[in-house]
């Protein structure tokens, strides 16, 4: 029971940033690349690899705050099916290469920012390693 209370009190709090993160961007990006869900699962993948090289493998953090932090909190404030529609979006519209750019750039940041994320925790002082 501490897991499920964990991952829901996780989420709420993971929607409750990205609407926050959304909302702030939104309102002061006005361009045809999706800025605002880019940011948030880029700062996601970030956030993802310093919590489980940080928190779950150096610190070896209970099941239920490992879980309340990535299947809660991250999974909800990252989103995969926005970035997909938005892509989708852009090619119907006729902005495939700006569509293009969505897709590549969120896979490479992203795969960069986890390995930050990673790096981070080691600057920490934790040994913990990428894999």
């Amino acid at each position: 029971m501490p897991v499920v209370l964990a991952v829901a009190v996780g989420g709420g709090a993971g929607a409750l940033a990205r609407y926050g993160v959304d909302t702030l961007i939104e309102r002061h990006v006005d361009a045809l690349f999706p800025w605002a869900t880019f940011t948030i699962n880029i700062t996601g993948c970030f956030l993802n690899g310093l919590v489980v090289a940080l928190v779950v493998d150096a610190l070896g953090a209970p099941s239920w705050l490992s879980r309340g932090l990535i299947v809660g909190f991250l999974g909800a404030y990252t989103t995969f099916s926005t970035y997909t529609v938005e892509a989708a979006t852009l090619t119907k519209d006729g902005h495939a290469l700006v569509a293009l750019a969505y897709v590549v750039a969120s896979l490479v940041v992203g795969l960069l920012a986890v390995f930050a994320g990673i790096m981070v925790a080691r600057l920490a002082g934790h040994g913990v390693t990428a894999g």
